[in-house]
């Protein structure tokens, strides 16, 4: 099969881990398949397509805009397509092919307060429905996004594959201290808690910052926030009703090796999340032999298991103390890190592509 891949969001934290994870698997297990794939140019690999099957090609159309609606099904129609597999809910209505949609949430329908706008609620609830109705073939990231779609949007659960993501290859690792001069660049002070994700209200990142206050006046410490202050509703006034300033550092953007890096050195890392459609970070933070605190909601317990201490994540004092219990308690300590790191081994890229693979299989003889 000619089989196409939108690339766009290559370069976004979640759904770009889950795109590099993706083509690095197919580029190295399927010899069948040609592809073409579509990347903003300023994302196209340096390196170039890795063997004949694969063709990179610039597509620069903004995500969720009109022209994405317009120009890429004209593109499909100049090629021999079989099948476009779209990662994201914002897909070409018109897309003359069949379909794989990945669909890794239904943050936008479930917490609309969160948008930007009426219209971009009603844009994602719209389009969810179009996926779900012209989609061959719906791959979800977990049990808990499957059955918010079959709740929430009557999805067809036969036509629904549960595909857990893989972690990139890079994501695992052991301490060796190549990290220090990462931290030494960005100022780290050891011991610091970390979170890595965006700054977007159902993170609850305020909730983390009170709990963090309440676990350094028991427990020197550091916190570690991966996004720019100026993306967290509230953050700029919490530090300073809290004073933190001197105790919080906000790194706004970090190459991926100098994130990776930060993760390693990390004494605990947390997740507060009121919601996720399956939860790169923690899994990345397990993968690097951190241990980890996390919010109990959403998929996340599912993709976690016992390899993480579940909090609800509407408790500041549970969350507090969860964090200084991991810090204080060694053999609690040493049991998290390692269940955290057998649990991000059954996370491999090899399994979520072959499961893929046959995906497209059953799409292409729909």
């Amino acid at each position: 099969m000619l089989i196409g891949i939108d690339a766009r969001m290559y370069a976004y934290s979640g759904i770009g881990t889950y795109l590099k994870a993706l083509l690095k698997g197919l580029e190295e297990i399927d010899r069948e398949n040609r592809y073409i794939c579509y990347f903003l140019s300023k994302d196209l690999p340096k390196s170039g397509p890795p063997n004949e099957n694969f063709t990179y090609r610039a597509w620069d159309v903004s995500l969720y805009s009109v022209k994405e609606q317009i120009s890429l099904p004209a593109r499909i129609r100049k090629e021999p397509f079989d099948l476009f597999h779209f990662p994201h809910y914002a897909f070409p209505i018109l897309t003359p092919c069949k379909m794989v949609i990945t669909i890794h949430d239904i943050i936008h329908y479930l917490f609309p307060q969160y948008l930007p706008n009426r219209m971009a609620h009603y844009y994602a609830r719209f389009m969810t429905s179009a996926c779900l109705k012209r989609g061959n073939r719906i791959i979800t990231d977990s049990e808990n996004t499957k059955s918010d779609l079959v709740k929430h949007f009557h999805a067809d659960p036969q036509k629904v594959c549960v595909i857990y993501p893989g972690l990139p290859e890079e994501s695992s690792g052991s301490r060796s201290g190549a990290e220090a001069d990462v931290v030494k660049k960005f100022g780290l002070q050891n011991p610091y808690l970390l979170y890595v994700g965006n700054g977007k209200e159902h993170k609850n990142i305020p909730l983390l910052i009170r709990a963090f206050n309440q676990v350094r006046k028991r427990l020197p410490c550091h916190l570690v926030i991966s996004c720019g202050k100026e993306e967290i509703k509230g953050a700029g006034e919490l530090v300073e009703n809290l004073n933190l300033h001197s105790h919080i550092t906000f790194l706004g953007h970090v190459e991926r090796d100098e994130l990776l890096a930060i993760y390693q050195n990390a004494a605990l890392f947390a997740f507060p999340s009121l919601y996720e459609g399956f939860g790169y970070p923690p899994l990345e933070a397990m993968a690097r032999g951190v241990p980890v605190v996390c919010s109990n909601a959403s998929s996340l317990p599912e993709v976690l298991g016992d390899a993480a201490l579940l909090v609800p994540p509407n408790s500041v004092d549970l969350f507090s103390d969860s964090i200084y219990n991991v810090l204080t308690d060694k053999p609690l300590r040493e049991s998290l890190i390692q269940k955290g790191l057998e649990r991000s081994r059954g996370f491999n890229y090899q399994t979520m592509v072959e499961q893929t693979l046959e995906v497209y299989r059953e799409a292409g003889r729909k």
